[in-house]
């Protein structure tokens, strides 16, 4: 890799580096001004991996990190041997993590909120565009049932109405259906025909599980696809729909279930602490008004960090109660909270994928460019850009719903408000809460 190039700042996009100076041990500047000038070209030599800064006004003038501190920005231009390890640098490209385009519909009751279902189906083949005659694919992994059965049972069933009913209005063709279970006996073309239905742009996976440990044990059996249907997901082309156990599974972490940890049979297994990740919020079905006693266990874990995956890292996610009366749902098409969503907690919707949540006092750090709507980082940003909800003011239609999922705009040309008003009482989680803790209102 060699070349002519130019340094520009990625916060200043016209602050070049200039090498003007020209002088040995003196400081490289940042200036504003034209690239096309020669002070402002580099040489980029390769040298077997590492990479020479020559600049191109002073030939043999290299740039040199021999004196510099972090924070002290002492970066210099010096007459040199280039074989010297000061005068070379590794060139490390910026990895940009795709868009998370996540489609998901979890549901807490096994008789979901039909027109819902219908209006998420409507939105994400919408988005994709559906140009084969997509899949309706079924993971089932319930005890005291036979596939046949369970095809025919109204949780799948439902799924296969509303689908139907969309593919009518849109004009597309009905689905076909399909189900498979690994929880038991199966075999290698039973997996690869599975993935290959799960691969046809616009399907929908129906994953219903009697028990989330069981659900877990049988997809570990099967990684790959496991790791297939994560990948399509998260990249839009599939739509995954659950009930209960499955809506559990599809988080961050299984260990919000309830169920025995055991497999189809009854017996005893190991417990797999890490969801499908789908999504990375952690699911509580079944909660009533007051919530739920393991939802409530899993966040006191989360605050005194005991909450670890498979790997013994670390969950600091927040917990979304669903109740099954009313019919609670958490839906996302292409990455974004659905109209149709409605849940019990918290009062604001996360996306499906946050910034991670360091728990602890830099919780109040947040994004200060979130806050003027100028954050450019989205969710690779390292500072939070969600608001606790007891921070918000009352009349939550005074403040930018945009802003408050970190997604406005217009930044400071926005006719909402990008403040909140901080509450009389603190917050009860204090530090270890999963949401930013924002500055007052002026």
């Amino acid at each position: 890799m060699s070349g002519l190039v130019n340094l520009v700042s990625i916060r200043f996009s016209n602050h070049l580096l200039d090498a003007s100076t020209g002088q040995p041990k003196r400081k490289v500047y940042v200036t504003q001004g034209d690239p096309d000038q020669d002070w402002a070209k580099w040489k980029l030599v390769d040298r077997g991996g590492h990479h020479i800064l020559e600049s191109i006004r002073f030939p043999q003038h290299y740039l040199d990190a021999s004196e510099g501190k972090p924070g002290k920005g002492n970066v210099y231009v010096t007459r040199g041997n280039s074989e010297q390890d000061w005068a070379q640098w590794k060139i490390i490209p910026i990895f940009h993590p795709p868009l998370n385009r996540s489609s998901l519909f979890l549901s807490s009751s096994g008789n979901p909120d039909q027109d819902a279902l219908c209006s998420v189906i409507r939105s994400f083949w919408k988005e994709v565009t559906p140009q084969d005659r997509v899949c309706l694919v079924g993971l089932f992994d319930a005890k005291g049932s036979t596939l046949s059965e369970l095809r025919d049972g109204p949780m799948f069933r439902c799924v296969k109405e509303a689908a139907s009913e969309v593919a009518r209005d849109l004009n597309l063709q009905q689905p076909d259906e399909w189900v498979y279970r690994f929880g038991r006996t199966f075999t290698q073309d039973e997996v690869s025909r599975c993935q290959k239905r799960c691969e046809t742009k616009g399907s929908i996976l129906v994953v219903l599980g009697g028990n989330t440990y069981a659900l877990a044990h049988g997809m570990a059996k099967v990684p790959q696809l496991a790791q297939f249907i994560r990948r399509s997901v998260r990249d839009g082309n599939l739509l995954y729909t659950s009930f209960s156990a499955g809506t559990c599974f599809a988080g961050a972490t299984t260990q919000i279930a309830v169920d025995p940890v055991e497999d189809l049979e009854g017996n005893p297994i190991s417990m797999i602490k890490d969801g499908l990740k789908v999504c990375n919020l952690i699911f509580r079905p079944h909660s009533n008004q007051a919530g739920h006693a393991k939802g409530r266990e899993i966040e006191q874990m989360i605050k005194d960090r005991t909450l670890t995956t498979d790997h013994g890292e670390k969950i600091t996610r927040p917990v979304i109660y669903l109740r099954d009366n009313p019919k609670d749902v958490y839906a996302v098409v292409h990455g974004q909270v659905h109209p149709s969503s409605r849940i019990l907690a918290p009062s604001l919707y996360p996306l499906p994928f946050m910034s991670p949540v360091v728990v602890g006092a830099d919780t109040k750090k947040v994004c200060k460019f979130w806050l003027q709507g100028r954050c450019k980082r989205g969710l690779q940003c390292q500072y939070p850009h969600k608001v606790c909800p007891h921070f918000v003011v009352a009349d939550i239609n005074k403040v930018c719903k945009y802003w408050l999922q970190g997604r406005c705009k217009k930044g400071l040309q926005c006719q909402y408000p990008h403040k909140v008003r901080k509450p009389q009482q603190p917050c009860k989680n204090g530090a270890n809460c999963p949401f930013a803790h924002v500055p007052a209102a002026p």
